[in-house]
């Protein structure tokens, strides 16, 4: 009885630490979630900025760019099946994630690919598939656009940077020069993942929440970086360099997404050589998160018809902690 009784009592403890403490649970549950997808957190220093990264497996290099206001866990739920293959790496972007930035920096969209392009070569990475989430495939759109030798194929989950024909109603925002992705509170935060998903992907309460703290602790910063994302003279880079793109490109993109307009998918057939378009049925602006399995799916079909290039010299990698 008197063990039951301290079972019970324990169980009770850690349920209670679980609603009242979230914060190390998230810590604790995210590791354990990069654990199960063979990911470990990695940092590394590069014209005195340190990168935080997520990395694991080996083979051909698999670099992975999340959105505006997301940071590298976002990809975690593919690259289990993807690290047997690849070596996968998902930097935090500055100004997301663990990644260091000041507020006094600027963070249009070739900056940000050219501090991504620093990091790269600081490990020595060549040549390397390339992923894109958002504001992430403005980016690797830019990269694959200076860097064609280096980038084997893009693929594109809801870019980023594509004036659509038909505007949402977040268009509609920020062409007014708002910021509606920004959140300054709970109840904005809880809007923008609401709208994020058309069936949210199971998310723990204490992971959940500190998303929320992190978004709400760096508003300041973060509509500095929407500043230089949107409010700029090339709002829609990514169009702009879309012929520059030599390497074979799979676009995927959710039917319901509420970010962005699935009239952009014109522009992206009509300006890329090489593409393949993929249009997920009820799925939201996060398909990596929201149907993980689908998008690997679609992921390795497109992968497995692109014919890997002669590999080219090799540069000593830095040892990181």
């Amino acid at each position: 009885m008197t063990g039951l009784l301290i079972f019970v009592g324990t169980l009770l403890l850690l349920v209670g630490s679980y609603y009242l403490f979230p914060l190390p649970w998230a810590s604790l549950l995210v590791f354990l979630e990069r654990t199960r997808s063979g990911l470990k957190e990695k940092r590394l220093t590069v014209d005195g900025r340190t990168f935080s990264y997520l990395e694991g497996g080996q083979g051909v290099p698999m670099v992975m760019v999340h959105g505006f206001g997301a940071n590298a866990d976002h990809w975690v739920r593919m690259a289990g099946s993807l690290v047997k293959h690849f070596r996968v790496l998902a930097p935090n972007v500055p100004g997301f994630g663990g990644t260091s930035a000041s507020i006094s920096e600027r963070f249009l969209i070739p900056l940000q690919a050219e501090r991504l392009h620093a990091f790269l070569q600081a490990l020595g990475i060549q040549r390397y598939h390339l992923v894109g989430n958002s504001m992430g495939g403005n980016i690797a759109g830019m990269l694959a656009h200076n860097y064609p030798d280096e980038v084997e194929s893009l693929t594109l989950l809801e870019p980023q940077g594509i004036e659509s024909r038909l505007p949402t109603a977040l268009d509609l925002q920020i062409r007014q020069g708002l910021a509606p992705l920004v959140p300054g509170n709970t109840k904005e935060f809880d809007h923008v993942a609401e709208l994020l998903f058309v069936k949210r992907p199971f998310i723990p309460r204490a992971v959940y929440l500190h998303l929320r703290q992190q978004a709400l602790a760096s508003e300041a910063l973060h509509r500095v970086i929407w500043k230089d994302l949107w409010n700029n003279e090339q709002p829609y880079l990514l169009e702009k360099n879309l012929p520059g793109i030599r390497a074979p490109t799979l676009v995927i993109w959710g039917d319901a997404n509420r970010f962005l307009h699935e009239t952009a998918i014109e522009k992206l057939e009509q300006g890329l050589r090489d593409v393949r378009v993929v249009r997920m049925k009820a799925c939201g602006h996060a398909p990596m998160l929201e149907r993980p399995a689908e998008v690997l799916k679609h992921f390795e079909e497109f992968i497995a018809h692109v014919e890997p290039r002669v590999p080219g010299p090799t540069v000593s990698a830095p040892s990181v902690t």
